[in-house]
């Protein structure tokens, strides 16, 4: 479903060790055989990250092409999110694609809240020089 949706392809064994460090997950499968579905195909996911207490972020939220504006997307983040609420982290947040930004808004999430921009660290770091240990 990672390719059919757009996702860049990741490491096998590091998506296995990013799943084993996620706090919630959440998928959708087909209970049933239909002509859009083979039984338990994954339709939905998301997953979140978080310290437990004061933070989550939402990642991987994806749909199935062919489910894609059927709800299922609003669902999942609607009980993601809502999980991370009743368990008392105050602070959620997510990345998400410009195309799909409009959902999130509906959920009730807000762009830059209160003027704080979101920054991401990708790629190689800045050269450094070593340091001295005395």
């Amino acid at each position: 479903m990672w390719r059919q949706v757009g996702f860049p392809a990741r490491n096998p064994e590091k998506l296995v060790r990013a799943l084993s460090h996620t706090h919630r997950t959440l998928w959708i499968r087909s209970t049933r055989k239909s002509r859009m579905a083979r039984a338990g195909q994954l339709l939905g996911f998301c997953r979140a990250t978080s310290d437990g207490a004061l933070s989550a972020t939402i990642w991987d939220v994806a749909v199935h092409p062919a489910w894609q504006r059927s709800g299922l997307g609003r669902g999942v983040l609607e009980r993601l999110t809502a999980r991370l609420v009743a368990e008392g982290i105050p602070n959620i947040t997510l990345f998400a694609e410009p195309n799909v930004v409009g959902l999130y808004e509906k959920l009730g999430f807000i762009r830059d809240p209160v003027g704080v921009k979101g920054l991401a660290f990708q790629g190689k770091l800045p050269a450094v020089k070593p340091l001295m240990l005395l």
